[in-house]
C-alpha cells in the first residue's frame, strides 16, 4: 500500500484518465454508482466529498436530485465537473475537506475516496452528527491508495468505530458499500 498523495497527483490523473470525461454510464464505476444511488432520495441535500470529475453528480440529477455540494482538492476535477454538469442547483467546491469546514447536508457520500486518505478515521469525524454517510471502499491496491480491504469485517472493524454500519455489502468483487449513520 502507498502513501497518501497531493492534489497535483489527481490533477495529472484527471488530465491523462480520458475516462473521467466521458459519461457516467461509460465509466468504470457506473454499477457501483448506480449502487450507491439506491440509497438516495430527490429530496435530500447530498455533500459528495471527493467528487472528482463530477460523473457521479451528472447520476444523481439524472436520477431527480436537485441540491447537491461536491467538493475536490483537486482543481482539475472540479474544472471538470463543472464542466460536465451545468446544473444550476448544483455547486463544486475546491477544497481540501480534511482541513475546510464540511457543508451542513442530509447525506454524504464517499465513493471511492476514504482508501485515499491517511486520517480517514478524523474525516468521517468532522461530519455532523447524525446524519447519514453512504461510502465505498476498494478490496485491491492501486497507486494513491492509503489502504484496501479484504472483505466485509475488515471494513466493519475500521468504520463501526464511526458509524453506525447498517449496510455493508460487496458489489462486483470489486467494492464494498456501506451506509449508516454516524
Amino acid at each position: 500500500m502507498g502513501q497518501e498523495q497531493n492534489s497535483q497527483f489527481y490533477n495529472n490523473i484527471y488530465d491523462s484518465v480520458l475516462s473521467y470525461q466521458h459519461h457516467y454510464a461509460d465509466s468504470l464505476y457506473y454499477k457501483l454508482w448506480q449502487e450507491l444511488s439506491k440509497w438516495i432520495e430527490p429530496d435530500m441535500k447530498i455533500i459528495d466529498l471527493g467528487c472528482g470529475s463530477g460523473q457521479l453528480a451528472n447520476l444523481l440529477y439524472d436520477i431527480g436530485i436537485k441540491n447537491y455540494i461536491g467538493i475536490d482538492f483537486s482543481q482539475t476535477a472540479i474544472d471538470m465537473a463543472n464542466k460536465i454538469n451545468q446544473i444550476k442547483t448544483f455547486q463544486f467546491i475546491c477544497a481540501d475537506f480534511r482541513t475546510c469546514p464540511i457543508p451542513e447536508g442530509d447525506t454524504y457520500m464517499l465513493s471511492e475516496v476514504l482508501e485515499h486518505v491517511q486520517d480517514d478515521l478524523e474525516l468521517l469525524k468532522k461530519i455532523p452528527d447524525n446524519k447519514r454517510i453512504i461510502a465505498s471502499v476498494p478490496n485491491f491496491d492501486c497507486s494513491g491508495h492509503v489502504r484496501y480491504f479484504l472483505n466485509e469485517n475488515s471494513v466493519s472493524k475500521r468504520y463501526n468505530k464511526i458509524i453506525n454500519i447498517e449496510y455493508l455489502y460487496n458489489v462486483n468483487n470489486k467494492f464494498f458499500v456501506f451506509i449508516g449513520k454516524n
